[in-house]
C-alpha cells in the first residue's frame, strides 16, 4: 500500500509529497522502510526538483551500502549524470559521457531491463553517434516486441539520417504489434518530410478514423497547401467541422482565415474572421475572437482603411489584455501580438496626419513591452515587423 501510494504521488508529480511521505514512513521505522526502493524514488522525486546534488550524494551513499542493488543504483547515477548534463553549458558532453558509462555499468549486471536500452539509445543520440542509438533501440525491439516508444524513437533517428524508408519500415512493424491510428500520422509526417505530400496524404487519411482533435485533417490540409491544390484545403478544414469535436470551431475558421491570408484573398480572409465575432460565448470566445479583431486589423491597415483599423485594434487589445491577465497559458504569444497591435495603432495615427500626440503614446507602450521579451524573440519580432 505504500509502495502504491508513492507511486500514485509521482504519477501526479506530486514531488515535494513524495519526499515527505517517504521521510515520514523512513522515521517511523528505519529498520523495515529504510530500504533502497524508498530512497530511488527520493532520487527520482530530486531530479524532478532540480535537487540534483542531494540525488548525486544519496547514489553515492547506496553504493557503498549493503543489500542495494548495483544495477539500479548505476541506472540511478546515471538518471542524475544525464539530468546534470541537460542543466550543463560547457561540460554537457563531459556529464552526457558519465551518464552513459553508468547506464552500461548497469546493462553488464542486468541485461534484461530494455527501458535502459532506450536510455542508452538517448545518450548516443545527443552525442549525435546515431548509429549506435539506432543498434541499442533495435536490441531493445528484440528483447521486447511490445516497447512501442522503441519503434518511434528508432523511426525518428532513421529520419533524422534521411533514411526514409528504414523509418517507415521501422513504423510498419509497430503496426503488427500495435495498430493505432497514431502510427498513419507518423509514417505520414516522415513522408511530408521527404517532400512525399501526395503519399503523405494516403497515410494521414488512413489515421482520420478516429482523429478526435483534428491533428491528421490539419497535416492533410498542409500536404494540400505545399502541392497548390487549394480547393482540397478548405474541404479538409470543413471536414474537421464534422469529424473532429474535441477542437473548438471558432479555432478551425482562424485556421481557414489565416490559409485565405496566406493565398492573398483577404475578402474571403474578411468574411470568415467575421463568422467569429458572430459565434456563441463560450470558454475559447475571447481568445479567438481577439484573434479575429487582430487580423481584421491587419487586413484593413493593408487596404488602408484606418478608422476600422483602429477599431479593431482598441477590441483587440481589450480582449487580448483580458487574456493576459486571466490565463497565462496563452503567454508571450500574447503580449506578442499586444505589441502588434501598438506598433499598428501608432502607424495609423502617423499615416492620417491627425493625432501625432496618440501615435507617439502607442510607440512608447512598444518600449515598455520591450523588456518583457527574450533577446532571440525580439530579434525575430524585428524581421517580422519591418
Amino acid at each position: 500500500i505504500t509502495r502504491q501510494h508513492i507511486q500514485m504521488l509521482m504519477a501526479n508529480d506530486e514531488f515535494e509529497k513524495t519526499l515527505q511521505f517517504i521521510y515520514k514512513i523512513v522515521r517511523k521505522n528505519p529498520n523495515e522502510y529504510c530500504k533502497w526502493e524508498y530512497f530511488r524514488y527520493v532520487v527520482k522525486a530530486d531530479i524532478e526538483l532540480e535537487q540534483l546534488k542531494h540525488a548525486h550524494s544519496i547514489c553515492t551513499v547506496r553504493i557503498t551500502a549493503p543489500n542495494n542493488p548495483l544495477e539500479i543504483v548505476y541506472e540511478d547515477f546515471g538518471d542524475v549524470d544525464y539530468a546534470i548534463a541537460e542543466k550543463s553549458k560547457n561540460a554537457k558532453k563531459l556529464w552526457l559521457k558519465r551518464a552513459l558509462n553508468h547506464y552500461l555499468q548497469s546493462y553488464t549486471i542486468d541485461k534484461n531491463n530494455v527501458i535502459l536500452y532506450k536510455k542508452i539509445a538517448t545518450i548516443y543520440e545527443d552525442l549525435k553517434d546515431y548509429k549506435n542509438s539506432i543498434q541499442w533501440l533495435t536490441k531493445a525491439i528484440k528483447k521486447d516486441k511490445s516497447y512501442i516508444l522503441a519503434y518511434y524513437h528508432k523511426s525518428h533517428i532513421l529520419e533524422i539520417c534521411q533514411n526514409y524508408n528504414e523509418a517507415i519500415k521501422t513504423l510498419c512493424d509497430l503496426k503488427q504489434v500495435y495498430p493505432q491510428e497514431e502510427i498513419y500520422y507518423s509514417v505520414g509526417e516522415i513522408l511530408k518530410s521527404k517532400g512525399d505530400y501526395k503519399n503523405a496524404i494516403k497515410e494521414y487519411k488512413k489515421g482520420t478514423n478516429d482523429d478526435k482533435y483534428g491533428h491528421c485533417h490539419l497535416k492533410i490540409a498542409d500536404c494540400y497547401e505545399e502541392l497548390k491544390d487549394y480547393k482540397n484545403v478548405i474541404k479538409t478544414y470543413k471536414k474537421m467541422f464534422k469529424n473532429c469535436p474535441k477542437n473548438p470551431k471558432e479555432w478551425i475558421l482562424q485556421l481557414i482565415g489565416e490559409f485565405y491570408v496566406r493565398i492573398n484573398d483577404t475578402d474571403n480572409a474578411q468574411l470568415t474572421f467575421n463568422k467569429i465575432l458572430h459565434t456563441r460565448n463560450n470558454e475559447y470566445s475571447e481568445y479567438h475572437k481577439g484573434k479575429a479583431y487582430y487580423n481584421l486589423m491587419r487586413i484593413y491597415y493593408d487596404k488602408k482603411l484606418h478608422q476600422k483599423t483602429l477599431q479593431c485594434a482598441l477590441k483587440a487589445k481589450k480582449l487580448y489584455k483580458k487574456q493576459a491577465k486571466e490565463n497565462s497559458e496563452w503567454g508571450l504569444e500574447v503580449l506578442g501580438e499586444i505589441v502588434d497591435i501598438y506598433v499598428y495603432i501608432g502607424n495609423c495615427y502617423l499615416d492620417m496626419n491627425t493625432n501625432h500626440l496618440a501615435s507617439i503614446k502607442a510607440y512608447k507602450k512598444v518600449l515598455y513591452f520591450m523588456s518583457y521579451f527574450e533577446t532571440e524573440h525580439l530579434k525575430e519580432w524585428g524581421k517580422n515587423i519591418t
